[in-house]
């Protein structure tokens, strides 16, 4: 989940590279994901603005860095590995009002197991963290209510030792 105002204001620190990315994770499938990414970044150049002393009023360009919002998905609902969700797909649409007059986009990577295989090679942590979804899932499906389904998924988590130790250090 993206950080609150407080957290937010804390990685603001320079003017190209410091949040010009934002990953969430998600767990349902939401058509506002893009209108998400568009407000949390809308926060984040008011307080790069603010914190540099920055008008947007002189006639000066200001230079901002250039956003990009990823979502990994783990939710239940069947997905494509990769998709966009755009917010002009949000707007009002009428005959003077164009689609694409002005986008945003994010970016959604399913990391549901067996999904972004390449994505999930390459990032362990991402991995441990699909499998552990994962078996709590089946231990639902399989008719366990939930405390005993996650507390399943936890025992085998720190077996296989997932996440390296997160499990046993937050049992």
């Amino acid at each position: 989940m993206p950080a609150k105002n407080a957290s937010l204001r804390e990685q603001v620190k320079t003017p190209r590279a410091s949040f010009s990315l934002r990953q969430e994770q998600q767990s349902s499938h939401n058509q506002n994901m893009a209108l998400r990414g568009f407000l949390y970044f809308s926060q984040l150049y008011q307080i790069y603005l603010a914190r540099n002393e920055l008008d947007m009023n002189r006639s000066k360009k200001i230079e901002i860095s250039t956003p990009s919002f990823v979502v990994f998905y783990n939710g239940s609902s069947r997905t494509e590995d990769e998709f966009e969700i755009r917010l002009s797909d949000s707007f009002i649409h009428g005959k003077q009002t164009p689609s694409g007059a002005y986008e945003w986009t994010a970016y959604v990577k399913n990391i549901n197991e067996n999904h972004s295989g390449g994505l999930q090679k390459n990032c362990n942590a991402l991995y441990d963290y699909s499998r552990f979804v994962g078996k709590v899932r089946r231990n639902k499906e399989s008719g366990m209510v939930i405390r005993d389904a996650v507390n399943r998924a936890v025992n085998m988590a720190i077996r296989e030792n997932l996440l390296d130790g997160f499990f046993i250090f937050y049992r």
